[in-house]
């Protein structure tokens, strides 16, 4: 089945309105890497976090700071776009922040050189809806210590952006009958077939990758991550709140 922009608004939009539509996927979403770890940041104090290519440094709110980073700044039809999302906490008391095994990619937003926004559409995903759930869980942050996520996509032959899930994870070749049932495209390959925003690039140049992160108090309260009461009041305790952006991220594309 293929989300279209405006069915991804809808399932987004559900949540302040009570009607939480799920992200639960039949077998596309990989389990959570040891290597995701919240980890103790050796220099805390250091703001600037600038260390690869492409990397910017994240404005800080409520003691939060995003840093984005790609592994270099120009690819090529067929290559890979590597990004690594580090979330910091720079403040004084602890917080919990969202972490989504299907849905990061809708956090990024693709601009072109005259600053429009990139026209994108939905994965090709399957999917179970139920009330409330979230598929993820939250990631405490402690002061002084950060959280990286780590994204895939793909410069497909018709320069389109294509995110993939996190980690690799098929571990068998999709079948004929089910890329048919999808839509897939037969040249795309099977790490990119899920949840991952498509952007439609259309041709070469230089674009601004940009991530926004975003929750509110209702954010603490409508989500369902454990069945257990006492373990989801938990994953849902001190979640950060407020709306932030990165700073954009310049790629150029050949």
């Amino acid at each position: 089945m293929l989300i279209t922009p405006k069915m991804n608004r809808r399932i987004w939009l559900s949540v302040w309105t009570g009607l939480v539509l799920p992200q639960v996927f039949a077998g596309m979403i990989a389990a959570d890497d040891a290597g995701q770890k919240a980890t103790a940041l050796k220099q805390p104090a250091v703001i600037s976090l600038r260390d690869t290519a492409g990397g910017s440094e994240g404005v800080l709110l409520n003691g939060l700071q995003i840093v984005v980073a790609v592994d270099k700044g120009v690819y090529r039809v067929g290559e890979e776009i590597h990004l690594n999302i580090r979330f910091v906490n720079r403040g004084d008391r602890l917080f919990r922040i969202f972490d989504s095994t299907g849905f990061w990619s809708a956090d990024i937003t693709i601009q072109d050189e005259a600053g429009n926004e990139v026209r994108w559409r939905g994965g090709y995903v399957f999917f179970s809806p139920k009330l409330n759930v979230y598929w993820g869980t939250t990631r405490e942050l402690a002061p002084g210590s950060c959280f990286e996520k780590r994204l895939r996509a793909w410069v497909d032959p018709r320069y389109r952006v294509v995110f993939g899930e996190p980690e690799r994870n098929h571990t068998q070749p999709l079948s004929s009958k089910v890329r048919s049932r999808l839509g897939v495209p037969d040249d795309m390959p099977d790490d990119f077939v899920g949840t991952g925003r498509i952007f439609e690039l259309k041709k070469p140049g230089t674009y601004r990758l940009l991530f926004h992160y975003e929750k509110t108090a209702m954010d603490g309260r409508v989500w369902q991550m454990d069945p257990d009461p006492a373990k989801n009041a938990e994953l849902l305790r001190n979640v950060w709140t407020g709306a932030i952006d990165a700073k954009p991220t310049v790629i150029e594309i050949k």
